[in-house]
């Protein structure tokens, strides 16, 4: 009896949708004497006439007869069975269980020049060159851009410009000596301490962040008495990674194979996946949420023509496609018991990202222009990510629209450089099955601004800004307002989770599997191809030669094999 064929090649792709949905296939020929013609098919079970008549007529909805409509509404249904799922670990299981998607993959960074109207179209952010009113210093850091009445600067009190200036002289030795020991003087630049794994290509990115989690050391424990209480009590993630994927409609596809024909509109667009994976120096988790800057029927929120129309292809902007599991990951995993410390508070960046943007262009002897260009591209992708996976945290999926806007604080330095950020997610599903967005996000943006000119050794430095440290005295003592978290009805898709130990176990095993995206070592056996196959049976010059010669699968080598026998 020979051997048994191994089965080659990958299975086929079922697309997002699941099983029992209709799905495009491949065909299954079917046997002629199976053919039936001219003839009704009859069902095995009989249809089930209702037990009771209802005191009042109950119809069916409405839904929409056309062709797009018929398409759409199984999808439709399944969001709805997914709205009813109860935990956020069976939600995202639900997602990811049927088949692997065709994701488009970015770094929380973009690696073209002029990258940020391309990520405020990617995220729909409308972003406005000055911080809120709440944010103001003393002086007013920018003059305002004229985009709107609520980012005008305004003078403060004199006696919160007085507790202003005492955080201010508590905390400027501390900031500065901690630069000049992390940036300049430090044995970590050396190599010393760095490890071979960080000193071949993360090493800048390991020092900034060093530097990142003493600064933020130092300063909790200059402001947590006084200026924020709340500052000792938040939940700290060191480098977390922070991965979030969502749909965007109104993207040209990038190829013209059946998994897109089949997914276009009238203007022959497609809803594209997209995946951003980074990671962030330092994140800060609080209890409670930070009251918005402006509300939902803002007109900065609700006029969708602010935002610029997404650019024609992603691959324009270095995007790799890929079959994958999506992946939502705030920088932490979710726990059993009463959900605490997940709403967000303040994000530390770094700026490793300009010379991995330098490394990716072609022209690599001109160096990157827009600098905060970039920075604020970086900003916007890392918080709309951040926020979004903790908006899945809270049961919204990017199927099902928050009821409720997240805030979070963006702060990205590399100790001389500092560029500050607030971002307001108010929107996430931008599907076109939803009728395409219809709120923006705003992201505010202090410009980039420095420190201190120069360092010039034994600790001393020159031209020194002092509104930059009001600026992290004024983002650090933010505080939260539990008040307008209570009056909120927090994750009303989440209930009660009435599974056993073991049916957890196993939903977060398989979940955990498909967040690493590892290949199965048994199906990588039946993808593997001989060399022999490959050169005289698959390549395209032998294909007309030999057409109906098959080999059987040989046993495998001896390891040592016997020469003399």
């Amino acid at each position: 009896m020979p051997a048994k064929a191994l089965t080659l090649g990958r299975p086929v792709y079922r697309g997002y949708m699941p099983v029992d949905l209709p799905q495009h296939r491949p065909r299954n020929r079917v046997k002629p004497w199976w053919r039936v013609e001219g003839r009704p098919r009859l069902t095995i079970y009989p249809k089930q006439e209702p037990e009771e008549w209802a005191p009042v007529a109950e119809y069916p909805p409405i839904n929409d007869a056309t062709p797009q409509g018929l398409k759409r509404q199984p999808r439709l249904d399944w969001y709805e069975s997914l709205k009813k799922l109860p935990t956020v670990d069976e939600k995202l299981y639900e997602i990811s269980r049927h088949a692997t998607h065709k994701i488009a993959h970015f770094n929380n960074w973009l690696p073209i020049y002029n990258s940020l109207p391309v990520a405020q179209s990617m995220t729909r952010t409308h972003f406005i060159n000055n911080l809120p009113q709440s944010y103001q210093i003393k002086t007013g850091i920018l003059p305002s851009d004229g985009e709107s009445n609520l980012d005008s600067p305004e003078k403060v009190s004199e006696s919160d410009s007085h507790e202003s200036d005492t955080y201010v002289s508590r905390i400027r030795t501390l900031v500065l000596d901690q630069i000049a020991i992390e940036k300049y003087e430090s044995d970590k630049l050396k190599g010393s301490y760095i490890s071979k794994s960080i000193a071949d290509g993360n090493r800048q990115q390991y020092v900034q962040n060093s530097l990142v989690q003493s600064l933020l050391v130092s300063l909790s424990r200059a402001l947590s008495p006084d200026a924020n209480r709340q500052l000792s009590e938040y939940q700290v993630d060191l480098s977390p990674a922070i991965r979030s994927w969502w749909y965007h409609s109104g993207y040209q596809p990038p190829n013209n194979n059946v998994h897109y024909r089949s997914r276009k509109d009238d203007q022959g667009r497609v809803s594209q996946m997209i995946q951003v994976d980074g990671r962030s120096a330092l994140n800060l988790r609080s209890e409670h949420l930070i009251e918005p800057q402006i509300g939902l029927e803002d007109e900065l929120v609700t006029d969708t023509s602010l935002i610029q129309d997404p650019v024609d292809k992603l691959g324009y902007c270095r995007a790799i496609h890929k079959f994958k599991w999506p992946v939502a990951l705030p920088g932490f995993w979710f726990e059993d018991g009463p959900r605490r410390f997940d709403c967000p508070h303040t994000c530390f960046l770094t700026t490793d990202c300009l010379d991995l943007i330098n490394s990716r262009n072609f022209n690599r002897a001109t160096p990157l222009r827009g600098i905060e260009d970039a920075l604020n591209s970086q900003a916007v992708l890392t918080a709309f990510s951040w926020l979004n996976s903790l908006a899945m945290f809270h049961g919204y999926t990017p199927f099902h629209e928050i009821d409720y806007p997240f805030t979070c604080q963006v702060i990205t330095t590399d100790g001389q450089n500092w560029l500050f950020n607030v971002y307001q997610l108010n929107s996430h599903s931008f599907h076109r099955d939803f009728g395409g967005p219809v709120r923006n996000n705003v992201c505010w943006s202090s410009g980039l601004m420095k420190l201190y000119d120069s360092y010039e050794g034994n600790g001393k430095f020159s031209g020194l800004n002092d509104q930059v440290l009001e600026l992290v005295v004024k983002f650090l003592s933010k505080q939260t307002n539990p008040t307008y978290t209570n009056s909120l009805k927090l994750r009303p898709l989440l209930g009660e989770d009435k599974r056993t130990e073991e049916e957890k176990n196993e939903t977060r095993a398989a979940l955990r599997r498909c967040i690493e995206g590892r290949t199965n070592r048994w199906l990588a056996k039946e993808w593997f191809v001989p060399t022999f196959e490959h050169l005289y049976f698959r390549s395209r010059e032998s294909r007309g030669q030999i057409q109906l010669m098959k080999p059987y699968p040989h046993p495998p080598k001896p390891k040592h094999p016997i020469i003399f026998e």
